[in-house]
C-alpha cells in the first residue's frame, strides 16, 4: 500500500497474469502495531475491482450490490456526477454506471473531516451510445454508419448540452447560477427506480397469511453475482399451514411477465429516407433461462433441499411452462416457472432462496428491418426488470410488474405483483433521474405524481409498517411546500394522515422528496388487501393521487416445528423431545406454553415442554421447547404419533404430530457347540454358547444355563465366560462348560436346551447338539500253540482280546476252564502288558485222554462286560495221525475256505489218509470230505492239507465260534481226530436297541 503522489490518497497497483477462468483470493488485514498519537488505526476499508464492465471480473463471495465505485472528478464538490442511460434501451441505466455516493473523509491536506462529506453523486442521467463523427463503431441498430460512443462519459456530455439549452432558455449567459442548474436538471428528470437493483413482491393469501419475495441483482453476473448470486431470489412465508407452490408469470403472459417498459429501437415507418425511433413497451416481458443457468437453491432458512421441488435445467424442463415466442428458441426458454414444496415444511418464518437465469425476451435494438419484431434473447439478470417502470420519452410510469400466484397446504391461494419503488428523489445508481430536456427547458410543464409503497406490505394487528410516497414535483413552476395526507382509516388510522419528508415518523432522508409515516395496524382492523389513499399538493395549487397497497394478516396461532433425536428409541432409553415455537400474530405472541401427549409411550398425557435450561433444553429462551423422555419397558413398540400443542396468553393454540417410532425389542439368542460333537459314556466334552444380544435396548448382564440331564448332568447347569469351568477366554462373549457324559447315559443324538437371559427380563433359547456314542461288547478269540499235543506234553494257550467301547474297556481279566486237561477250572491267564492279549503255558495231564478238547475261557472288565471264547486243543492217540483245522472268520451266507493240516501216523507211518469233517453247524454234511488233489479249493495237491471250499448256511448264527469235528483215518486202520474253529461274523444287537459291527 502507497499513497498516490497526485492525489495524496492510498493506493494500491498490481498486475496478475491470470486467465479468465481463475479465482484469486485476496485477503485484506489491518496492522497490528498500535497507532502512534494523534494517528488513529482505520475503522474502515472498501475493496473495489474497476473492471469497467468486463465479464467474470468480479467478487465471487462477500459483495453487496450497487457498492458505491464512483470517485474521482465525478464526485468533486459543485459537480454533477453523471449515469447512462442507453438510447437503444432507456428503460434501466448502463450495467457500467458507477453507483454512490461518495464519501469524503479528509480534506485535501490530509486532515480527518469531523463530518465525513456525504456528497449525492452521480446527479442526473443522460444518454450515451448516440452517434459521434469519429468514435467508437457503428452500431446495429440505427440506420446509418456513424459510430457509436457508449459510456458515462458519453452521458456526460448529453447532458452538459442539455444544460446549455436550459441556460439559453432561461436568458443566456449569467441568467442561471451553477447550484439553480443542478437543481433545474434534477427536478426535470423522469420518475425511477429509487431501490435499483432490487425489485419486490408481496400478496395475502385467501386463508389470512402472507408471502413475501424480494430479488437482488445488478447486471453483472460474476461468479458469485448476478445470476450466480445463489441468494438473489428470496421467498418469505407467514400464515397458517405451509407455502406449497409459488408461481411466476401464471399467465405466461409478456404484459405480465416484467421489463414491463421495454422496447425496441428500429426503423420508423414514415416518409423516406426511414428513420430510427425507440418504440416505447414494445416488448415487455422476461423469459426464464433455465438451459443458460439451471435453477439452484442457496442458503435455505428452517428448510433442506429435500423440501423444495425445484425446476429441472433439461428437457423436458419440468417445472418450467409457456414456451416463450420467437425470437426465443422455442426449446428452453419459458416464462412461467413454479416450485413446489412438497413436504408441508415452508412454515412461518423460513426462507428459501435459489437463483434461475433470466432475460429480455428482446433485445432493444433490431437492427434495419421494417418492423421492429426480430432481435435476440438477451440474458439480463437486473432484478429491476422484474418491478415496475418509466416509459421513456413518454413520462407514463407503469406500476406493475411481473405477476405471481400460489397455494398453501391450508387451502389457501394468493396472488401479487412484484414492484419497483417508482418515484422522484435520489437513487446512488442514477441520481435523481434521467433528464427530461423538455422540462428542463419549460418546453412542458409536470404535474405531481407520486408512487406509494409499504415496508412491509403485509402485517398483522399490533404490527407496525412503514408507508411511502415518492412525489415527483410538478415543473414550470416548480413545486414548492409539498403536502402529502393519506387515509389510514381501514387500519385504524387517521382518515388524514400527514407524511412527513423531515426526517421523523419513519422518514430516512429529509428533503428527498420521500414523504413516510411509520403506521401501526390498529386492534379491529379487518384483515385483507387493503387500498390507502394519498393525496399530494403544493402551493402551486396542483394536486395528484397515488395508493398504496397493504394487506392486514389474520392472526396466526403459535405453530412449532418438532423433532425427536433420536427419532427411532428404544424401551428404556431416552429421546429429546423438541419444538421450534414461532410465535403467533396479530398480535404477537406472549406467554407461551408447550404441551406434549406422551401417553403413546407411556408418559403423561399433559407433559410441558420448557425453554429454560432443564429437562433436556439447551439453551434457555431460545424459542426451542425441550423435554428429555424416557420410554419405559411397559411401551409397545410401533410407530407414534405424539400429539404437541402450543398455546399463548392470546388464548391461541395449534397443534401438530410429532412421529416417533419405539423400536421392537429383540430377545437374546445364541448358538450351541459341542467339542468333540461325539462323546461315549464317561468322556469330557466342551460345551460352548455365543450368544446375540438382545436389542432395543441392548442386553446387559447376560446370563447362559443348559439343561444336561439328558447326559446325566443338572437340568440348569450356568455356563460361565469368566475363564472358569473349561471357559478359554473370559468376557469374550463365549460360554462355555466342561461337562462328562455319564455312565448309564442313552446312546444316541442329543440336543440339550440352552437358556440365554438378560437383565431386561428377555430370554431367548438355543441347542447343544450332542452324539453319545454306543458301547460295543469285549471281543475274544483263542489259540493254542501247538495246536496238538499228546498227554504230557505243553502248549502256549492265548486269548487276544478286543476290548469294549463307548466307553472303553478298563480292567480286563481272562480267565479258563482247563480240567479237560486236567488243570485248573479258573486258570487265570497273564496280560502280556498291551491289555488285548493275554496267555498261559499249560501242560497236559499224562492221564488225560486223547481227543479234541474244548477249553472254556471267560473275558471280563470293570465296565461289566463279559465275553466267552473256546480253545480248541487236540490231544492225539500215540502214533495215530491228527488233525489241526484252520479257518478264517465268515459271514453267514458266504463261502469260506476250511483247512486240515494232518500229522501222519508213525510206526508205521501212515498211509490213505482221509480226512472227514462235520460240517452240520453250518448246514453242511456231517460226513464231508476233505481233499488234497488239488480240488475243491485245494491249493497244492499231496502237501498234507486237505481242503473243502464251504458254503455257511444264512441261518447259522452270528458271532459264535463253531467247533467242527475232524476225523483222520489211514490205512493202518488208525483213526485220529482235530477240530476246525471257525468264527461267524455279523451284526452285534444290543439290547438298548443300538447296533454296531
Amino acid at each position: 500500500m502507497r499513497t498516490s503522489p497526485a492525489t495524496n490518497r492510498p493506493i494500491e497497483l498490481g498486475q496478475f497474469g491470470f486467465g479468465a477462468t481463475k479465482q484469486i483470493q485476496f485477503v485484506i488485514a489491518r496492522a497490528n502495531t498500535p497507532a502512534q498519537a494523534p494517528s488513529q488505526l482505520p475503522t474502515r476499508v472498501r475493496w473495489l475491482i474497476p473492471g469497467n464492465g468486463a465479464g467474470n471480473l468480479g467478487p465471487a463471495e462477500y459483495f453487496t450490490y450497487n457498492t458505491v465505485t464512483t470517485g474521482g472528478h465525478a464526485t468533486a464538490a459543485g459537480g454533477n456526477g453523471v449515469a447512462a442511460y442507453s438510447v437503444f434501451k432507456p428503460n434501466v441505466p448502463e450495467v457500467y454506471t458507477s453507483p454512490g455516493p461518495a464519501t469524503i473523509l479528509f480534506d485535501k491536506n490530509s486532515n480527518r473531516l469531523a463530518v465525513p462529506d456525504v456528497r449525492q453523486q452521480p446527479r442526473v442521467a443522460a444518454a450515451d451510445a448516440g452517434n459521434t463523427s469519429f468514435f467508437t463503431s457503428d452500431s446495429s441498430g440505427d440506420l446509418d454508419t456513424n459510430p457509436n460512443f457508449a459510456g458515462t462519459s458519453a452521458a456526460g456530455p448529453h447532458a452538459a448540452a442539455i444544460a446549455a439549452l436550459v441556460l439559453q432558455s432561461r436568458g443566456g449567459p449569467g441568467s442561471v447560477t451553477p447550484g439553480q442548474m443542478t437543481s433545474i436538471l434534477q427536478a426535470s428528470a423522469f420518475p425511477h427506480d429509487l431501490d435499483p437493483s432490487f425489485a419486490s413482491g408481496s400478496a395475502t393469501t385467501s386463508d389470512g397469511g402472507g408471502v413475501s419475495i424480494t430479488i437482488s441483482s445488478d447486471g453483472e453476473s460474476n461468479n458469485g453475482t448476478g445470476q450466480n448470486d445463489t441468494s438473489s431470489f428470496q421467498v418469505t412465508y407467514a400464515g397458517p399451514g405451509s407455502l406449497a407452490s409459488l408461481t411466476f408469470n401464471p399467465a405466461g403472459a409478456d404484459v405480465a411477465g416484467g421489463n414491463v417498459t421495454g422496447g425496441n429501437n428500429g426503423p420508423k415507418d414514415d416518409t423516406p429516407p426511414a428513420t430510427i425511433s425507440y418504440f416505447e413497451n414494445s416488448f415487455p416481458g422476461l423469459a426464464f433461462l433455465p438451459a443458460t443457468k439451471a435453477f439452484t437453491l442457496g442458503p435455505l432458512s428452517g428448510l433442506s433441499a429435500t423440501d423444495v421441488t425445484a425446476p429441472t435445467s433439461v428437457s423436458p424442463f419440468t417445472g418450467f411452462s409457456n414456451l416463450a415466442p420467437p425470437p426465443a428458441n422455442g426449446t428452453s426458454q419459458f416464462r412461467t416457472m413454479t416450485i413446489s414444496f412438497p413436504t408441508g415444511n415452508f412454515t412461518s418464518g423460513k426462507v428459501v432462496r435459489f437463483t434461475v437465469g433470466r432475460g429480455a425476451q428482446h433485445s432493444a435494438s433490431v437492427g434495419t428491418v421494417a418492423v421492429p419484431v426480430n432481435g435476440t434473447v438477451t440474458i439480463n439478470q437486473q432484478a429491476d426488470l422484474f418491478g415496475g417502470g418509466v416509459l421513456i420519452p413518454d413520462g407514463t410510469v407503469i406500476a406493475s410488474g411481473m405477476t405471481f400466484s400460489g397455494t398453501t397446504t391450508a387451502g389457501g391461494t394468493f396472488s401479487g405483483m412484484i414492484k419497483n419503488n417508482i418515484g422522484a428523489g435520489y437513487s446512488v445508481v442514477d441520481g435523481y433521474g434521467f433528464i427530461d430536456a423538455s422540462v428542463a427547458t419549460g418546453v412542458i410543464s409536470r404535474s405531481l405524481v407520486g408512487a406509494g409503497a409499504a415496508t412491509p406490505s403485509f402485517a398483522s394487528v399490533g404490527g407496525t409498517t412503514l408507508f411511502t410516497v415518492s412525489v415527483t414535483p410538478g415543473s414550470n413552476p416548480p413545486s414548492t411546500g409539498l403536502y402529502v395526507v393519506a387515509d389510514l382509516s381501514s387500519i385504524g388510522g387517521s382518515v388524514s394522515q400527514q407524511f412527513f419528508d423531515d426526517g421523523t415518523h419513519g422518514d430516512l432522508v429529509a428533503g428527498d422528496s420521500i414523504f413516510s409515516f411509520n403506521a401501526t395496524v390498529a386492534t379491529g382492523s379487518a384483515t385483507g388487501s387493503k387500498t390507502i389513499p394519498v393525496s399530494i399538493s403544493d402551493q402551486q395549487s396542483r394536486s395528484g393521487s397515488a395508493s398504496i397497497g397493504f394487506s392486514v394478516l389474520a392472526p396466526t396461532p403459535p405453530t412449532a416445528a418438532l423433532t425427536a433425536a433420536p427419532n427411532s428409541v428404544a424401551v428404556t432409553q431416552s429421546t429429546l423431545l423438541t419444538a421450534l415455537v414461532s410465535p403467533g400474530t396479530g398480535p404477537a405472541s406472549t406467554g407461551i406454553t408447550v404441551t406434549a401427549d406422551l401417553s403413546s409411550i407411556g408418559g403423561s398425557a399433559s407433559q410441558a415442554l420448557t425453554d429454560d435450561g432443564n429437562n433436556g433444553d439447551v439453551t434457555a429462551g431460545d424459542g426451542t421447547y425441550s423435554f428429555s423422555a424416557t420410554v419405559p419397558l411397559t411401551a409397545t413398540p410401533g410407530a407414534k404419533s405424539i400429539p404437541v400443542t402450543v398455546t399463548d396468553a392470546q388464548a391461541r393454540s395449534s397443534t401438530s404430530s410429532l412421529g416417533l417410532t419405539v423400536l421392537t425389542p429383540t430377545s437374546p439368542s445364541g448358538t450351541g457347540n459341542a467339542s468333540p460333537s461325539t462323546a461315549a459314556m464317561t468322556d469330557t466334552v466342551l460345551l460352548t454358547v455365543t450368544p446375540s444380544p438382545g436389542t432395543n435396548p441392548d442386553s446387559t448382564g447376560l446370563v447362559v444355563t443348559a439343561d444336561l440331564s439328558a447326559i446325566g448332568g443338572s437340568s440348569t447347569q450356568q455356563l460361565y465366560d469368566d475363564g472358569t469351568n473349561g471357559d478359554d477366554t473370559a468376557g469374550d462373549g463365549v460360554y462355555s462348560f466342561s461337562a462328562t457324559v455319564a455312565l448309564g447315559t442313552a446312546a444316541g443324538d442329543k440336543s440339550l436346551p440352552v437358556t440365554i437371559s438378560d437383565d431386561q427380563s428377555r430370554s431367548g433359547s438355543t441347542s447343544i447338539d450332542l452324539t453319545v456314542l454306543a458301547p460295543t461288547a469285549i471281543g475274544a478269540s483263542g489259540s493254542a500253540t501247538p495246536s496238538a499235543v499228546i498227554a504230557g506234553g505243553s502248549t502256549h494257550l492265548v486269548v487276544s482280546v478286543t476290548g469294549g467301547t463307548s466307553p472303553a474297556s478298563s480292567g480286563v481279566q481272562v480267565t479258563a476252564d482247563l480240567s479237560a486237561i486236567g488243570g485248573s477250572t479258573t486258570q487265570a491267564f497273564t496280560d502280556d502288558g498291551s491289555g488285548t492279549s493275554f496267555s498261559f503255558d499249560a501242560t497236559v495231564d499224562a492221564a488225560t485222554t486223547p481227543g479234541v478238547k474244548l477249553l472254556p475261557a471267560t473275558v471280563t472288565d470293570t465296565q461289566g462286560r463279559t465275553a466267552s471264547v473256546t480253545i480248541g486243543l487236540n490231544v492225539p492217540t500215540p502214533g495215530a495221525p491228527y488233525a489241526t483245522g484252520i479257518a478264517a472268520s465268515a459271514l453267514p451266507g458266504n463261502s469260506v475256505l476250511l483247512l486240515v493240516a494232518v500229522t501222519p501216523g508213525t510206526d508205521p507211518a501212515s498211509t490213505g489218509l482221509v480226512v472227514t469233517v462235520d460240517l452240520s453247524a453250518i448246514g453242511g454234511s456231517a460226513t464231508q470230505q476233505f481233499y488234497d488233489d488239488g480240488t475243491n479249493g485245494d491249493q497244492t495237491a499231496a502237501d498234507g492239507v486237505f481242503s473243502f471250499q464251504a458254503t455257511v448256511d444264512p441261518g447259522t448264527p452270528i458271532d459264535t465260534t463253531l467247533h467242527l469235528p475232524v476225523t483222520v483215518t489211514d490205512d493202518q486202520s488208525r483213526t485220529g481226530s482235530g477240530s476246525i474253529s471257525l468264527k461267524t461274523l455279523g451284526d452285534r444287537i444290543f439290547a438298548d436297541g443300538f447296533e454296531g459291527t
